[in-house]
């Protein structure tokens, strides 16, 4: 009955929370040779592929929607930053009533935290993997099979009644 009463602030400091949070963004590139090393083939090829655009590593895994995300948003990126997003990077083209170049800057910052999403997704997929644990799959394709497995079953049923 003794709770402990709530405390509206973290009793680590501002120095203790920033060396917390950059510890956690710099994890997976600290693990990634290690994870690397101590994954199978598939394992392996879903980091490099992770490495090259993001998505394509939980493609390879079996996390379709998360991977086909992921690689939407980078695809996307990449088209925007060839097509003409490289012109508002030097300043070519602009307009009076939109800063072009922070917009540029925004999707890149938007780009770079995705792609370190998609980094640490796979790492930690690629750790799971070799530890032994299943990963979840996609849902999409499992309720594909789950319908059509269904779909069998009741014709069987019903043709093997005649």
């Amino acid at each position: 009955m003794n709770a402990q009463p709530q405390k509206l602030y973290s009793p680590l400091s501002f120095k203790e929370k920033c060396a917390r949070l950059l510890a956690r963004f710099i994890l997976p590139f600290k693990r990634f040779s290690e994870t690397f090393k101590m994954s199978d083939f598939k394992g392996r090829i879903a980091l490099i592929s992770s490495l090259i655009l993001p998505g394509l590593g939980d493609i390879i895994l079996g996390e379709f929607e998360i991977g086909v995300s992921y690689f939407v948003m980078g695809v996307a990126y990449y088209l925007y930053l060839f097509s003409v997003g490289w012109k508002h990077f030097l300043g070519i083209i602009r307009l009076d009533y939109v800063n072009l170049l922070s917009v540029a800057i925004i999707l890149t910052i938007l780009f770079l935290l995705i792609y370190y999403l998609s980094l640490e997704s796979i790492e930690k997929k690629a750790v799971l993997r070799s530890s032994g644990k299943k990963l979840h799959g996609s849902y999409i394709l499992k309720f594909i099979v789950f319908i059509g497995k269904k779909k069998i079953d009741f014709l069987n049923e019903n043709l093997s009644l005649k």
